[in-house]
């Protein structure tokens, strides 16, 4: 889909610049012109630099939960054995 009428930056261009480390309006304007013409297209861009923010930070902490963290007592998850709500007996 194309996002900016003037430039004819496409969405998946943005997407791209995004992936690639842009992380404003300013930053997509720079890099492909987008938003510089007649600006309607602003708002479309700020919306997907804020929805790719949100996506990298959402799989940051996905990445943060699934990696165990080193235990003294070696078990995993957050619990010690023997306390309140440990891990069941199989």
């Amino acid at each position: 889909m194309i996002v900016c009428l003037c430039h004819g930056v496409s969405d998946r261009t943005i997407r791209g610049l995004i992936q690639e480390g842009a992380s404003s309006v300013d930053d997509i304007a720079a890099a492909c012109g987008a938003g510089t013409g007649c600006g309607s297209c602003k708002t479309m861009v700020a919306k997907m630099v804020k929805i790719g923010a949100t996506a990298e930070l959402y799989q940051l902490k996905s990445v943060a939960r699934n990696t165990e963290s080193p235990r003294p007592d070696g078990l995993p998850g957050g619990r010690v054995e023997g306390s309140k709500g440990s891990h069941r007996a199989a």
